[in-house]
């Protein structure tokens, strides 16, 4: 056994196909199912169920992948020690929210610091956390800051938005430029709302309404926050929104309007760059951390 075929594996875990797998890693199909079947030799167990167009884990599988994930991390870790690499660093993001952040952030520090390779890994909003426990990145945007085995550093905040339909009565009142108006829970206690299908935002719309006695009307759940905007721009309906993503608009409808909340307008979201508490941490590590504070707590990279 050795740590490319322990790679090989979780690869295939997590693509759930070897063929994806192969693509994602640039080997061959057949030699990365070469390397599977000398892992289950060695092991004597079969890690996968195969059948006609999926494969799944076996039930030692599943207890390999575990181990699988530390050894790998463990790995990892120690070579970083030993080299104390400068010039690698890969930062996990959601697909959607914490990508619009990096897309910001990112073209200065390249600029800035050209001899760090950066690397980006892609998640679903849920598996932030997830992907770093495993070792699987080196720091990640988080929008929490829970004691979970994770180190989170706070880098800046952002205010949560009340995003406004082109259909609803107070969007004609509400500025276009930037300027968010306060308005009071009332004027939108009855429209129908976009949620997240989890994350903060959903769990702040939920406890707001109920702070008020309010029932909440959904009208629909999305996972993808920058939905969201396009959603509300088309007339589905009201939705909370970090203020980061308002700088990205919708084309060819008219946008959403963005405004503040009687008696919210200092709710913020912590925005934060976390690790694993035994992750060892790389100057190109410590470079982006210092470098994110300082860009996103000035507020300068707001166009």
């Amino acid at each position: 056994m050795n740590f490319v075929q322990l790679e090989y594996f979780v690869a295939i875990c997590e693509n759930s196909s070897v063929s994806k797998a192969a693509e994602k890693l640039f080997i061959t199909q057949s030699a990365l199912s070469q390397q599977l079947i000398r892992l289950e030799k060695e092991l004597g167990t079969q890690l996968f169920n195969r059948y006609t167009n999926s494969i799944t884990l076996t039930a030692s599988g599943e207890l390999f992948l575990e181990s699988a994930r530390t050894m790998l991390f463990e790995y990892n870790n120690v070579r970083s020690m030993i080299t104390n690499d400068d010039k690698q660093l890969t930062i996990v993001v959601t697909k959607t929210k914490s990508f619009i952040t990096l897309s910001y952030l990112l073209s200065r520090f390249a600029s800035q610091y050209p001899q760090i390779n950066i690397k980006i890994r892609e998640v679903d909003s849920y598996q932030v956390e997830e992907t770093l426990h495993h070792g699987e990145g080196d720091l990640g945007f988080c929008y929490n800051a829970d004691d979970n085995g994770l180190v989170y550093h706070i880098v800046g905040e952002e205010r949560i938005l009340l995003a406004v339909s082109p259909n609803h009565p107070v969007y004609e009142r509400l500025s276009s430029d930037g300027i968010y108006q306060i308005i009071p829970f009332e004027q939108i206690a009855d429209a129908p709302f976009i949620v997240g299908t989890s994350g903060y935002l959903r769990e702040y719309t939920q406890a707001l309404f109920r702070a008020h006695h309010h029932p909440l009307h959904t009208a629909l759940e999305t996972a993808n926050p920058a939905l969201l905007h396009l959603l509300v721009a088309a007339n589905i309906g009201c939705g909370f929104v970090g203020e980061i993503s308002t700088w990205l608009s919708p084309n060819r409808i008219p946008p959403a309007r963005y405004c503040l909340l009687a008696g919210e307008e200092d709710k913020k979201m912590t925005i934060a760059l976390a690790h694993h508490r035994r992750r060892h941490i790389t100057p190109a590590m410590r470079l982006f951390i210092e470098y994110a504070k300082e860009y996103l707590g000035s507020g300068v990279l707001i166009p």
